[in-house]
């Protein structure tokens, strides 16, 4: 009877490893853009949070979204990327952007991002 042998062959691992690093570097240069948009959507919850329930204005909520701007030192929105809109409960915020990291060279990521929230009056 023949002996079997099982397993992955050096060339095969290589492979699998490369797969693996290139995946790993991608998630690496990735990462910032999702910290940087869990940062965005803080300040629309606390503009949100801030303004609920009170005599607002389309004027106070861009005022008070570059504020938290300033605060939070995001560079990747300008408070002109917010859609302000008057709705019949209240107000609606939301932003969409995107934002890239480069790969190599000149291939990069992109990521889109696209955040709502309600104010009630």
């Amino acid at each position: 009877m023949r002996n079997r042998q099982q397993g992955v062959t050096t060339i095969g691992f290589i492979l699998m490893a490369a797969v693996a690093v290139l995946v790993i570097f991608g998630g690496i240069r990735i990462f910032p853009l999702y910290m940087e948009h869990i940062r965005v959507a803080k300040v629309l919850e606390d503009v949100s949070a801030a303004q609920q329930g009170t005599k607002t204005s389309v004027a106070k909520i861009r005022t008070a979204i570059g504020k938290r701007l300033n605060i939070e030192a995001i560079n990747v929105v300008d408070t002109k990327d917010f859609i302000v809109k008057k709705t019949r409960t209240g107000y609606s915020i939301s932003v969409k952007y995107e934002a890239s990291a480069s790969y190599f060279g000149n291939l990069y990521l992109v990521t889109k991002f696209d955040d709502a929230v309600e104010i009630q009056d």
